[in-house]
């Protein structure tokens, strides 16, 4: 329910009130108003019965949550006439609501829906119901074993049983899920130890960073120039440099970046009179350093897992190229008979790459190319002349193709037509006990393909590296005008700039012909030029648009003139947007293709996630839930290995399928159906996605599904769609870059648009902020020869 305070009345106790008086009261949230994440300001709309409401307003440690109740302090202030809270204070309390009680019970692992039935039975005294007697859960409640009840009463116990340990760590913005465990780790003393020192939980708790702990600190009075403090500064910058892609920093630009995070005055100093300045920062890192908590080489920085990770990765590839190799007779005799056989004729660097890769067994190569330059089509040519050659010589021949995501992996498979999976399938991955594949247990392979190799990051390319036996040929694919991987390293473009491993770069254009407009602007960007209408060929368009509302009405248009003039479907077209939030992010986009195009909102649906957009230009914001239905495009977003899949028979009944067992991030499908399924005594949604392999059924892991009709650039990379619409404004700025926008682009195979500001289309061409990454892979095939 949306809550408009214009149209609420002020309770009586609020009305009453003068402003700057002080307030204590517990509140329970409706809804987000507006939040600014980088300052920590919100407000949200407070009810207290359905003719009542009021806003509170403040600076907040943590994002409240609606249905939950909060115990505040503040002063009555006066905004538009209207009198609200300024909070000062805030902190969890114990559920009151029917909801928020619901929400922690459905936090508890395993018992989901069954909540409800629950809270029917035992009312508001459900929680200590099961806290103190799970044996009578078990009695009473049909479908639940004491063993059940026994871990659930376990798991609110480790809360705290009466909820105030639960209390304060939700008041420092840990979620149930985060406060769990960290009970679970650290015990029942937790809140000492947060206490004692805030920074503990950047290390603890994934997500929690600096900025989140120095918060808690202030609130609590902390010590800001504490060496807690300058320690968790440190690991800190290092952390946000490598998830900037950066394998090292620095040393003078780490000292400076650190004290420019503690923010401190020039002659601040501790207890024990030590000067916080870049001296004693100088010492800190020192101790790091002779404690192996850090690496130094050369006057640069690394996280050592990073700096082993560089290491390791040209020790393998030394192994690899050094490794003694079999000549193959007469590759280039081989090679015309094949082209005639084929009927074909190839470009001079395609036949360059032919030979020089099948020449011999063993070692490394690189194929590199834009977009379109037919490197799966020249790699094509290249497995089946090893596969001639081995078979020659009497010699088996096994090929692995591997692909950093699994949607990548489906499109080299279908480009090659040989099988091809994810790094983290190939190599076996376990959670638990990480890669079945490694130095000691290699590959059982001849060769290994790398497609779509510049998303390859250095830990990973790490344990792809320890794995591949030394007699292997190893063929990277590629293309370094695309975006490089999202964790540290530059792994392609390093590998390439070492000067030890063979490259072959393609550089004519094969996939949409001579005459495609998608591959003449794509050259532009490239090459910083602006892209243009290519009327001619009729595939590539750019529309330009003042602002956001119009963007978005031009978008909704050109869906549905591409459905019902060039007879695309929904799953044909894709939307790609620089980041998620936003009036022209994925959370908005989705929605308003959702309402435009799939008009099952009477359906049975399940919530995906809530999110603000702008409703009047004075900036007015309302929140909407983003629902999952019938027919709605999805995302899967994470690997999850013990999937099962399903298969649907003529009457419509869904049955396991033993031949498919888990699904990889980033495989797209369609919402079959959301029907609701018996559990014990109760019933639960479950949502059953269509994706090319088969039916998946989602009940408690809705939180690996999202909607797709729009995604992220990054989320696209690797993949491709007969059309593109790219969304391109001046509000994700700080995220346009040429890689970006070049990658975007060419994820299209047959029409692509870009709607957008002129100025931001024109920027991201023209920025190339992205290309320059701390790496040194390149430097340590020095060291380890």
């Amino acid at each position: 329910m949306s809550w408009k305070l214009s149209k609420q009345r002020l309770p009586e106790w609020l009305s009453e009130l003068q402003e700057q008086q002080y307030v204590k009261r517990q509140v329970t949230i409706a809804e987000l108003l507006y939040e600014n994440e980088d300052t920590g300001f919100a407000a949200y709309v407070c009810i207290e019965d359905k003719r009542t409401s009021f806003r509170l307003t403040g600076v907040f440690p943590f994002a409240l949550k609606p249905d939950q109740s909060y115990w505040i302090e503040g002063k009555v202030v006066s905004y538009k006439d209207t009198k609200q809270i300024a909070v000062e204070h805030i902190q969890f309390n114990r559920p009151v609501t029917a909801e928020g009680i619901i929400m922690l019970l459905q936090s508890l692992d395993g018992l989901d829906k069954r909540a409800y039935t629950l809270l029917e039975h035992y009312g508001d005294s459900v929680l200590e119901q099961l806290a103190e007697d799970p044996q009578r859960i078990a009695r009473e409640i049909s479908g639940i074993s004491v063993k059940q009840a026994e871990e659930w009463s376990k798991q609110l116990k480790l809360m705290g049983g009466n909820f105030d340990l639960l209390a304060k760590l939700q008041g420092w913005g840990l979620s149930l899920n985060q406060s769990k465990k960290l009970i679970a780790e650290l015990g029942q003393q937790v809140d000492a130890i947060i206490e004692s020192n805030p920074y503990v939980l950047a290390k603890k708790v994934r997500g929690f960073g600096f900025r989140r702990c120095d918060r808690i600190a202030q609130e609590l009075g902390f010590d800001m120039s504490s060496r807690s403090r300058m320690i968790a500064a440190v690991r800190y910058v290092l952390r946000e440099a490598s998830y900037e892609g950066h394998s090292f920093v620095m040393r003078d630009e780490l000292i400076g970046r650190v004290k420019q995070t503690l923010d401190l005055p020039p002659n601040e100093q501790d207890a024990e009179g030590i000067r916080f300045d870049p001296t004693t920062i100088n010492a800190l890192l020192e101790q790091f350093i002779e404690k192996d908590k850090l690496k130094l080489d050369e006057g640069r920085v690394y996280l050592p897992e990073i700096y082993v990770a560089e290491l390791k990765v040209a020790a393998s590839i030394l192994r690899i190229l050094l490794h003694p190799t079999m000549d193959f007779p007469d590759a280039a005799g081989r090679l015309e008979a094949y082209m005639k056989e084929k009927g074909l004729q190839l470009e001079q660097k395609q036949i360059e790459a032919a030979l020089t890769f099948t020449e011999q067994s063993g070692g490394m190569y690189i194929l590199n190319g834009s977009a379109g330059c037919g490197k799966t089509f020249t790699l094509n040519i290249i497995l089946d002349m090893l596969e001639q050659q081995y078979k020659s010589m009497n010699l088996p021949f096994q090929v692995n193709i591997y692909a950093p995501t699994g949607k990548a992996a489906k499109v080299a498979a279908k480009a090659t037509g040989r099988p091809c999976t994810t790094i983290h399938r190939g190599l076996k991955y376990n959670p638990q006990q990480g890669f079945e594949y490694n130095e000691k247990v290699p590959l059982p392979i001849d060769c290994l393909v790398l497609d779509e190799s510049s998303m390859l990051d250095i830990v990973l390319a790490k344990h792809l590296f320890s794995a591949i036996p030394p007699h292997c040929k190893v063929i990277f694919m590629g293309d370094t005008k695309q975006l490089p991987s999202v964790g540290a390293g530059n792994v392609l473009h390093d590998l390439i700039q070492s000067g030890v491993i063979p490259v072959v770069t393609l550089d004519v254009v094969k996939r949409q012909g001579k005459d495609s407009g998608i591959v003449a602007n794509a050259t532009r960007i490239i090459q910083g030029k602006s892209i243009e209408h290519q009327a001619a060929t009729g595939d590539a368009f750019v529309i330009a648009q003042p602002d956001a509302s119009r963007m978005q009405t031009t978008l909704l248009r050109s869906i549905a003139r591409l459905i019902e003039t060039k007879g695309y479907t929904l799953e044909d077209i894709q939307v790609l947007c620089p980041q998620r939030k936003g009036e022209a992010g994925t959370y908005v986009m989705n929605w308003l293709i959702q309402q435009a195009f799939n008009n099952r909102a009477e359906e049975l649906k399940v919530e995906n996630c809530k999110f603000t957009r702008i409703i009047n230009e004075d900036g007015t914001t309302e929140t909407q839930t983003l629902y999952f239905m019938r027919g709605d495009k999805v995302i899967h977003t994470a690997n999850q290995y013990a999937m099962k899949w399903y298969s649907k028979t003529e009457a419509g009944e869904y049955i396991d399928n033993p031949d498919m067992l888990g699904i990889t991030n980033g495989e797209c499908g369609i919402i079959e159906e959301i029907m609701m399924v018996q559990r014990g005594e109760t019933e639960e949604a479950v949502v059953v996605v269509r994706y090319e392999d088969g039916y998946v059924m989602y009940a408690d892991g809705l939180d690996e599904l999202d909607h797709c009709y729009a995604m992220t650039v990054h989320k696209s990379q690797g993949s491709q769609w007969p059309a593109v619409i790219m969304v391109v404004m001046q509000e994700h700025a700080h995220m346009l870059d040429n890689s970006i926008f070049y990658t975007g682009y060419t994820r299209a195979k047959q029409f692509v648009c870009v709607i957008g500001q002129e100025r931001a289309i024109q920027y991201a061409i023209g920025s190339f902020k992205h290309a320059a990454r701390n790496s040194s892979l390149n430097e340590k095939f020095i060291v380890s020869s």
